[in-house]
């Protein structure tokens, strides 16, 4: 995934750069240097990313689609 969509797909998480670097386990820094393409994030690292951010993205959906349907 490219640098740009990790930081879109982390501002429609509503995450800041820390909230994720603590959820993921990467450093703020090196993850505000990734988003910003000075480094390259380890393999491992970057699906640890990915992951997260997938995860925290479903977890709203689910919540969004439980307050429209009137289930809460």
């Amino acid at each position: 995934m490219a640098n740009a969509n990790i930081r879109q797909l982390r501002l429609v998480a509503n995450l800041s750069q820390y909230a994720l670097a603590t959820a993921s386990g990467i450093d703020r820094t090196r993850l505000c240097l990734y988003e910003n393409g000075h480094v390259t994030l380890r393999p491992e690292e970057l699906a640890t990313v990915e992951s997260t951010l997938m995860k925290v993205i479903e977890e709203r959906r689910d919540r969004l689609a439980e307050v429209l349907s009137g289930t809460t």
